[in-house]
């Protein structure tokens, strides 16, 4: 008889990228509860400044220099992920959550993609099938009027169409990340995020920005320390 072992042998990259999704999916929690009163840049404002705070005291304690040695790709890794981010935050605030977080899971896709081009990477028949399954799965829950030739449960196009696009942000950010991964610390590719977001954001939420609430800050405050555990797993 076969023994069953007692315990699953899980690798160990697996267990942070699952342990990333977890935390990423209560920051997408946190976003929802805060909903369109607070301005999306201002909610990246504020996650960006509790992560910068948080990584330069990591960094501090592992004498770390933060400045990097490709501070080409450092940059713009940081700007596609801070506008993956601002079209992340605008899209969880006005669609369903299940919706949005299923338009931006499609960005597993666009990564193979971007990979095979700009990294040389090999596409498998299987990536292949999982970006026509994705597209598909998006098709289903957005219902575009193209194909439904009815309004009804349609989700808004042009909120669909940030979503997307801040996938398709996302994943450049990525391909970015493993290729930054050669040369830099992870902590350091941490920090250059949110160190380009903080300036980034404050011209876009300068004319609309609101004080937050007591209960805002705790959610602001749970979306940047959620989000900089899962950029650390990550």
């Amino acid at each position: 008889m076969t023994r069953i072992p007692s315990r699953l042998h899980i690798p160990i990259g697996l267990r942070y990228m699952a342990s990333a999704a977890l935390f990423f999916s209560l920051m997408t929690v946190f976003v929802k509860m805060i909903g369109t009163r607070i301005p999306s840049a201002e909610v990246v404002f504020f996650r960006s400044v509790i992560s910068v705070v948080l990584t330069l005291g990591m960094l501090r304690h592992h004498g770390i220099s933060p400045w990097g040695n490709r501070k080409g790709l450092l940059l713009v890794r940081s700007i596609s992920g801070f506008m993956a981010l601002l079209c992340f935050f605008y899209a969880i605030a006005r669609l369903p959550l299940a919706d949005v977080t299923v338009i931006h899971f499609t960005h597993p896709v666009f990564v193979a993609l971007l990979a095979a081009l700009f990294l040389r990477e090999h596409v498998s028949l299987r990536q292949a099938a999982s970006l026509f399954i994705s597209i598909t799965g998006v098709l289903v829950i957005t219902r575009p009027s193209f194909l439904t030739r009815s309004a009804v449960g349609m989700l808004p196009p042009l909120v669909v169409g940030v979503a997307i696009v801040g996938a398709i942000l996302a994943s450049v950010a990525y391909v970015l990340v493993r290729k930054l991964r050669e040369s830099e610390d992870p902590l350091v590719v941490v920090l250059w995020f949110p160190l380009i977001s903080v300036p980034a954001a404050v011209p876009i939420m300068w004319s609309n920005a609101v004080w937050p609430t007591p209960r805002e800050w705790l959610l602001l405050a749970g979306v940047g320390i959620t989000t900089q555990i899962a950029q650390v797993y990550l």
